[in-house]
């Protein structure tokens, strides 16, 4: 075989070979709340409750406040031994999300409590962990949400944080961490909490059509002026 021949075959096969698309997904500026039953209106459908003392879903008031939307909220009235620990929680997929540097989460919701017993202490704590596929911890936020005798005055708290998210994280977990220390005097309200992600890529479908590589148009066009200049000649 010719030089010339040569040359024109390996063009070919290298324009054919980067001609390989990668395939571009949807960015999603802002997804649904990823959280399941986040207002208690399904029972606790979604959530799991563990520790000494259960939250369940009902229309109690907590002092002064009721359900925030709907007709619950998540209540729980604390444990009738004192210093004694509960957790909520739920668990969030996000194997189909494509994560880069600049994804962000924003969380939060309702919470409020109240308390009979000013000498004890009772609180509520979010804690936000990420994990990778193979569910090694990659991160963790926490934040006091609500505290007794500190937040009488205000025992309502309505808040919203954004946290960054490594780009490995495939879940997170969302756990509201309480503790009781009033002897069963302490009454537990939650509702409206969210998940959110933003500025992240939809990789539960393909795209709908392969986006070129620029190098893969460049070694396309060589292909096909090297196929032209030998009929040509």
């Amino acid at each position: 075989m010719s030089l010339i021949k040569k040359c024109y075959l390996f063009l070919l096969v290298l324009g054919l070979g980067c001609s390989s698309s990668l395939y571009a997904y949807s960015l999603i500026e802002t997804t649904s709340n990823l959280l399941v039953n986040p207002g208690a209106e399904d029972g606790i459908a979604g959530w799991q409750s563990t520790g000494a003392y259960s939250v369940y879903s009902n229309a109690t008031q907590v002092g002064a406040y009721g359900p925030r939307s709907g007709g619950f909220h998540f209540y729980s009235a604390g444990s009738s031994a004192a210093n004694q620990s509960a957790a909520f929680s739920q668990t969030i997929d996000l194997s189909s999300y494509g994560i880069t540097s600049t994804s962000t989460m924003d969380v939060g919701g309702v919470f409020y409590g109240y308390s009979t017993r000013l000498a004890y202490a009772a609180l509520i704590v979010l804690y936000i962990r990420t994990y990778d596929n193979i569910g090694t911890q990659l991160s963790e936020q926490y934040y006091l949400l609500w505290d007794w005798p500190m937040s009488i005055a205000n025992p309502y708290a309505d808040v919203s944080y954004t946290l960054s998210i490594p780009e490995e994280a495939a879940s997170a977990s969302f756990v509201l961490s309480m503790f009781d220390g009033t002897y069963s005097a302490t009454q537990y309200g939650m509702d409206n909490m969210f998940f959110i992600l933003n500025d992240v890529y939809d990789e539960s479908t393909p795209d709908q059509g392969p986006v070129p590589e620029p190098l893969s148009i460049i070694c396309l066009g060589a292909s096909i002026m090297g196929l032209l200049s030998k009929k040509i000649r």
